[in-house]
């Protein structure tokens, strides 16, 4: 029964709406978050960070 409300429910949905769902799943705002505060880090850190 749910099955069935959740494909009925699903092709309904806008193009724009199945966007800002998929975006909103995805959690973009977050992980660009750990993106900036990764590079902010680097570009942060004292000296040459020697990889070897």
């Amino acid at each position: 029964m749910y099955q069935e409300e959740a494909n009925i429910t699903a092709e309904r949905m806008s193009f724009s709406s199945k966007v800002s769902a998929y975006t909103a799943l995805m959690k973009l705002r977050l992980a660009w978050l750990v993106v900036f505060s990764a590079v902010l880090g680097y570009m942060l850190a004292p000296g040459a960070i020697v990889w070897m």
